[in-house]
């Protein structure tokens, strides 16, 4: 019965009228991709084997922030010697997440997570101990550090290889960082543009940046978080994040898919606080990062640098 139906239904149309219905279908399947690829055109930098895990990013970034020690130097330290902890203490004279000797551990040894001991496999404690020990050498000389720590010219090559990667992956200043590890495109900058949704002229006040639904969003620099609004509570900002720092500053986090922290939290740069979505006024997957000083928001990329997207 079906089928004589549907072919009754062709031979109604005829040939041009099954031609016109295929047009149809194929302009409306140009229009919505034209519409979703507005912003969810996201291109993510060439993955490599040894990425940093999003859950070590703000104990590396607390590291630099307390020794000067350049965060991706930790990160590259971490991913040669035992690969961010895979395979802890296989060197024979050396333990911990990231080696010392025993000796080296009783006089260098850091207390990262504060919990009144120093153990070498925890990664706090490793990265902190590894900050104190090559800070203790010129910051401007990294070299002379990691000689120090092992002198083979194949070991300095390889960690200021993978440095020289993290450090592209996740710029970071004095106080801020990208938020979005490894996604670097910016879809709609900041100030006037044509509304996606309107098509009328209006002032975006922030940066849209293009990542796949739930690829980890970071906090851009120390704050408390102020607001954690739900899509129907925000106004066309979907699930959104405030973070709150000093000097009358605020960073918004806008059309998330989840939101990892609440209300009090205290922040640290580069902790994962929520998820890249879809919500709100969106045409597709991304982050809407605001600054706002004094409750204007200026330019984001006058506070974050945009990580250079040729990465060697």
């Amino acid at each position: 019965m079906k089928r004589k139906w549907l072919w009754g239904l062709i031979g109604s149309l005829g040939v041009s009228g099954m031609l016109t219905v295929f047009l149809v279908f194929a302009i409306t399947a140009a229009l919505l991709g034209a519409v979703v690829s507005s912003d969810s055109g996201y291109a993510k930098e060439p993955n490599q084997e040894g990425e940093v895990p999003t859950a070590l990013l703000s104990i590396y970034f607390q590291a630099e922030a307390k020794y000067g020690v350049p965060w991706s130097l930790l990160a590259a330290l971490s991913k040669v010697t035992t690969g961010f902890g895979q395979h802890p203490g296989e060197e024979l004279d050396r333990i911990g997440w990231i080696p010392f000797s025993h000796e080296q551990w009783t006089l260098y040894g850091i207390d990262g997570d504060n919990d009144n001991r120093v153990d070498p496999n925890n990664p706090w404690d490793a990265i902190d101990t590894a900050a104190h020990f090559l800070s203790l050498d010129d910051p401007k000389n990294i070299e002379t550090s990691l000689r120090r720590y092992r002198d083979a010219d194949s070991f300095v090559q390889e960690v200021l290889h993978w440095t020289k990667v993290y450090q592209s992956l996740i710029p970071s200043s004095k106080e801020w960082i990208w938020p979005l590890p490894g996604f670097h495109d910016i879809s709609s900058g900041f100030g006037r543009r044509t509304d996606p949704l309107t098509g009328k002229q209006d002032f975006h006040k922030g940066i849209d940046l293009p990542a796949p639904i739930g690829t980890p969003v970071l906090a851009v620099r120390d704050g408390t978080v102020v607001q954690v609004l739900a899509e129907r509570d925000s106004g066309g900002y979907g699930n959104l994040i405030v973070i709150q720092h000093s000097g009358g500053v605020t960073s918004w986090y806008a059309h998330l898919s989840a939101a990892f922290v609440t209300p009090g939290t205290r922040v640290h740069r580069g902790e994962q606080i929520g998820a890249v979505g879809s919500t709100g006024r969106s045409t597709g997957s991304h982050l809407h990062l605001e600054i706002r000083v004094g409750g204007k928001p200026v330019d984001p990329l006058s506070m974050v640098r945009q990580p250079n997207r040729s990465r060697k």
